[in-house]
């Protein structure tokens, strides 16, 4: 027995349907010195290999009729045929189906945050990727399934899932996310430590939240100076400078900090 491969399959191509696709074939010749050849009760099993041979590949026998479907490719790069007579057997991959509608679920964000993005639908097990298609004014960009937009405004993403062999590639419709402009926190002050001596450089802490951007800041007395010398958002170091005429008593600072925010604080002085 002899088995070759088919080296002009142009007429076996015409016989598979319009929706699947030639892989390969091979043609069988059955040679018995004794002049006999494979019966029905005694058929023979053939293994072939092929690199292009995918799972889930029709294998069908070529027949004085047509072609008829004889099996299914159980792993790649193999296919195993039984046969009784001298055949010629087609490979072809089969028509790809239809994913489920493919549709993604982030739709809002913060200018600045990370936003993780996640789709629903689809079908099989192909990979999951994120493209923008339109960054606007956000210069959005992704990077594997988190989306970034260092400023607000609209960015344009599509989601694909990858063909896995037995679905085709998808894409969703075009998504618009939003991305708003991130809030900042407003400077508040909830405990103040220290005292200013009078005629010396004195440390006062302020314990808060939202202290950030080193705001100026001036006394409700003319003769006191005084400056930030560290701020780390919950903590405000300000060195105070009081001359030795200076009021004992409480006295005030006033905080400034950017886009106009004011913070007033009481402080002592002896």
């Amino acid at each position: 027995m002899g088995a070759y491969a088919v080296t002009n399959p142009t007429v076996l191509e015409s016989l598979l349907p319009s929706s699947e696709s030639y892989v390969t074939s091979i043609a069988v010749s059955w040679e018995s010195p004794s002049g006999t050849s494979p019966s029905a009760t005694h058929p023979l099993t053939l293994v072939l290999t092929d690199s292009n041979i995918l799972v889930g590949d029709v294998i069908y026998e070529v027949t004085s009729t047509g072609i008829q479907k004889v099996g299914v490719a159980a792993q790649n790069g193999v296919a195993t045929v039984t046969f009784s007579t001298d055949p010629t057997f087609l490979i072809a991959k089969p028509a790809l189906l239809t994913q489920a509608a493919l549709t993604l679920s982030s739709r809002r964000g913060v200018a600045g945050r990370p936003l993780t993005l996640a789709a629903s639908g689809g079908s099989g097990t192909g990979g999951l990727t994120f493209t923008v298609t339109a960054a606007g004014t956000t210069g959005c960009f992704v990077k594997g399934s988190v989306l970034h937009a260092p400023r607000a405004g609209t960015c344009v993403i599509v989601a694909t899932k990858a063909s896995d062999g037995t679905y085709a590639a998808s894409t969703s419709a075009p998504l618009s996310v939003v991305f708003t402009a991130r809030k900042s926190s407003l400077p508040l002050a909830r405990r103040t430590l220290g005292v200013a001596g009078r005629g010396r450089t004195s440390l006062i802490e302020i314990l808060g939240s939202g202290f950030y951007g080193r705001p100026t800041v001036e006394s409700n007395q003319a003769a006191v100076r005084a400056y930030v010398t560290a701020d780390n958002g919950r903590v405000l170091k300000v060195q105070v400078l009081s001359p030795y005429y200076a009021h004992p008593g409480v006295g005030y600072l006033t905080l400034r900090f950017s886009k106009g925010r004011v913070l007033r604080i009481r402080y002592l002085t002896r």
